[in-house]
């Protein structure tokens, strides 16, 4: 495979250079790091969904979890909007 990637053409090494360009890794380190992005959400959703669970949501199982989420979501759509 090595032979492969060292017989590329010119315009495609550069169009891999332009694709890898466009990469933004993100940060698992400092105050926004990803890790404490990805906790939050899920702890605000926990306080969002446990008022349509009677357990504890933390402690349900991921297909629970995200049925949680999908009656959510039904329940978001079907209430009639607050008109101003």
């Amino acid at each position: 495979m090595l032979a492969i990637i060292e017989d590329r053409e010119p315009d495609t090494e550069r169009i891999d250079n332009y694709f890898a360009s466009q990469i933004k890794p993100k940060t698992f380190y400092g105050r926004r790091n990803e890790e404490l992005l990805y906790e939050k959400s899920f702890e605000q959703n926990c306080i969002l969904l446990a008022q349509y669970s009677n357990e504890s949501v933390k402690d349900s199982t991921t297909k629970e979890y995200f049925a949680l989420i999908d009656y959510y979501n039904k329940m978001a759509r079907e209430q009639p909007r607050n008109k101003k």
